[in-house]
């Protein structure tokens, strides 16, 4: 008998291929769960350039040259200089481009108007210039000088590190004027506009000032030194004449009007101030203790106040 083949059934031709797809699909998903997934990283940005300004070409530059002096035919300068170049806009306003602290600086600008600024310490000028095709030289006049300050005590130089200079400007109505400067030592030249100034000299940090009126010429050092009538005391607290400073004393130096001078804590006080006579109460332990005493130049020493019958 022959037999007859059996066909495969519907269930059997169908479970097959999708057996394989179905395997097909879990190699797949083996294959990228066993790698690390990386994410897709994004180009950087870069920022746009900044737009960059064309320099003007060659045939529309020029050039300026500077150079100053004192007033009145005094010579050149040759330092101490500052130089601004201000562009003046379309709008009127003016723009920083250059500067310079050369002796008589070359630019080479841009054809146009500019103002020129020069500063030669506290005195200063300006000038307009127009800038074109043929090269220019500009000499500006400066009425200015320099102020050279000293300080003595009786005939002998105060040390440097001790007394400072302030300087004002005069202003109406007002004896002292506006500050101009302050800080300055002995021996510092300071320059300025030509002009009367009020100078004031401070030796040490109490009231041991002097003051004067200085004039200051173009094209001039002038020299000036002041005088003092000081001298440096030192204030203790005893109980016996010559004994030990006592410790945590409060100090008040008064003028003989009452106003009060100086003020100090500790064991001893030290203070610089000028000639005349003087009022001083120290307290200690609750009680006050008082004296008057005088200052005369050049003669520094200590001051003894004797912690007897206190209030």
């Amino acid at each position: 008998m022959l037999s007859r083949a059996r066909p495969p059934s519907l269930s059997r031709l169908i479970s097959t291929p999708v057996l394989a797809l179905a395997a097909s699909l879990a190699v797949f998903a083996f294959t990228s769960s066993g790698k690390a997934q990386t994410p897709a990283v994004a180009a950087p940005t870069l920022p746009a350039p900044l737009p960059r300004s064309t320099p003007a070409p060659a045939s529309q530059m020029g050039s300026l040259t500077l150079s100053a002096q004192f007033s009145g035919d005094q010579g050149a300068i040759r330092r101490g200089l500052e130089w601004r170049i201000f562009k003046i806009m379309e709008d009127n306003t003016t723009s920083l481009v250059q500067r310079s602290k050369a002796e008589a600086p070359a630019f080479t600008l841009e054809r146009g108007d500019y103002f020129v600024h020069v500063s030669y310490g506290f005195a200063s000028a300006s000038k307009r210039v127009t800038v074109g095709e043929t090269p220019i030289a500009e000499k500006i006049t400066l009425a200015a000088g320099a102020l050279r300050l000293g300080a003595t005590l009786g005939d002998q130089p105060v040390p440097r590190a001790k007394v400072t200079y302030t300087i004002y400007t005069p202003a109406p109505g007002d004896p002292e004027g506006h500050q101009l400067a302050s800080g300055i030592r002995s021996g510092e030249a300071v320059r300025l506009a030509e002009g009367v100034y009020h100078v004031v000299s401070t030796y040490g940090d109490a009231n041991a000032t002097v003051r004067t009126d200085i004039k200051v010429e173009s094209g001039r050092m002038t020299d000036a030194t002041l005088r003092h009538r000081a001298a440096t005391v030192t204030l203790k607290l005893v109980e016996t004449p010559g004994g030990e400073a006592l410790a945590d004393t409060n100090w008040s130096v008064f003028s003989p009007g009452g106003d009060i001078v100086q003020e100090s804590v500790g064991a001893f006080a030290t203070m610089t101030l000028a000639e005349g006579l003087y009022s001083v109460v120290a307290r200690h332990a609750g009680k006050t203790y008082a004296r008057d005493f005088k200052v005369d130049t050049g003669h520094d020493g200590d001051v003894e106040v004797l912690a007897t019958g206190g209030q």
